[in-house]
């Protein structure tokens, strides 16, 4: 007696204004976008406004309001150079209830960048600033269960203020008659809790031929988390989430490389893609559904090692310029080693397949489209007594997913 999946509705508006005057060195762009989503779920017999909020039949009801505006703006000083200009404000509302559970944020973020660019013989030459600020307000009201356990009826989390700024500059530069690539870059940025953090990456692109394309990139990243709001699914558990009271930013370490090679015959083209990337993270938040046997779902730092494997195998195919098709397998390893024994992450399928046809005749005006996804057997949670004994032993089962679609 529940819905497979949740009742969408969704209002969304989107518009853009673009100032170009070939004989101005001004160009300048702005986007308006507007969005209004709500989702019921839970059981079949839910009615929103006679069971929002109450227990006599579970449901679940997600409402959200999001509009945002944002600026481009570059000038052109010479021939070779370029100043450009970067704002956005954006404001998000929201209103939830998961049961008995109720969740209330107000999110607002202000975002300004400012780049120089120069183009120098070879090289493209980009240097600049940029400052976020960030200003989140939650609520969760909770009847059953303690969420940060000091209250068993109202948290309320924050205001929270978060600022960074940042220093940045990026160098493109080719040689070898344009064969050969590479794109050095540097990120300093200072956050206002969490003090300073220093990004470098690397990406180099070799054309061995006409037809064949290597690409590599090593670099890091960081990222502050807010738990609930890139976790909202926790809140449908009728389990308590424990948070703790000193979250570190997560950081990851990765690289990869990535072969492309083409072939090209009289009336069909075939591409052959293969991809390798590896993430080594640190401080990673991820939910830990097995602490104290299962009944607490805990959020911190995991401070051990964890890693992420990435491989694509993909081949492309197109004959008569009008029919497609694509076939790739994506293998997806994704663990956390404790005390010696490697724990699969749940809800991740090792093993992916796509396939998708694309159909559309010369000359006509309609097409056909097509799209198999099959997913692997997943790790996922074990819902019976002993569950610590079985953290690596519960799995769905595989399943496909099939999308055909018709445009004229």
């Amino acid at each position: 007696n529940f819905l497979d999946l949740p009742l969408t509705s969704k209002y969304s508006f989107y518009h853009r204004w673009i100032y170009d005057n070939k004989d101005s060195k001004v160009f300048s762009s702005t986007t308006l976008r507007s969005l209004n989503e709500k989702r019921i779920g839970g059981q079949v017999s839910f009615e929103p406004l006679m069971h929002k909020g109450e227990n006599d039949v579970y449901g679940q009801v997600i409402d959200f309001k999001q509009i945002d505006i944002s600026n481009k703006t570059s000038y052109r000083v010479s021939e070779n150079a370029n100043l450009t200009l970067e704002t956005a404000i954006s404001e998000h509302n929201q209103k939830s209830f998961f049961g008995t559970k109720k969740y209330v944020a107000d999110q607002t973020i202000f975002y300004i960048k400012s780049a120089h660019i120069l183009n120098w013989k070879n090289h493209k030459l980009i240097s600049g600033i940029n400052h976020k600020r960030t200003l989140l307000d939650e609520i969760i009201t909770n009847d059953d269960y303690l969420i940060y356990p000091e209250d068993p009826k109202l948290e309320k989390i924050g205001p929270k203020l978060e600022k960074i700024s940042g220093l940045f500059v990026e160098n493109n530069f080719k040689w070898n008659s344009g064969n050969t690539q590479a794109i050095t870059g540097l990120r300093i940025d200072h956050h206002n809790e969490y003090g300073l953090f220093i990004t470098p990456r690397l990406l180099g692109k070799q054309n061995i031929n006409e037809n064949t394309f290597l690409r590599a990139s090593i670099g890091s990243g960081w990222r502050t988390l807010d738990v609930f709001s890139e976790n909202i699914n926790l809140l449908g558990s009728n389990k308590p989430v424990e948070v703790s009271m000193d979250l570190q930013p997560e950081k990851a370490f990765n690289y990869g490389i990535n072969i492309v090679h083409a072939i090209y015959l009289e009336k069909s083209e075939f591409q052959i893609l293969l991809d390798f990337y590896k993430t080594i993270f640190s401080n990673q938040i991820h939910p830990d559904y097995h602490q104290e046997n299962h009944s607490v779902i805990y959020m911190d730092n995991f401070t051990g090692e964890s890693k992420s494997n990435s491989l694509q195998f993909e081949i492309g195919m197109e004959f008569f310029k009008s029919l497609g098709i694509k076939i790739a397998y994506n293998y997806l390893d994704v663990f956390q080693m404790k005390n010696g024994v490697k724990h699969q992450l749940p809800f991740n399928a090792k093993h992916h397949v796509l396939a998708t046809t694309s159909y559309q005749p010369i000359g006509k005006n309609w097409q056909f489209d097509m799209n198999l996804h099959w997913f692997g057997k997943k790790n996922i949670i074990y819902n019976e007594d002993n569950q610590i004994d079985h953290s690596e032993s519960n799995y769905s089962d595989p399943y496909s997913l099939l999308n055909v679609q018709l445009t004229k």
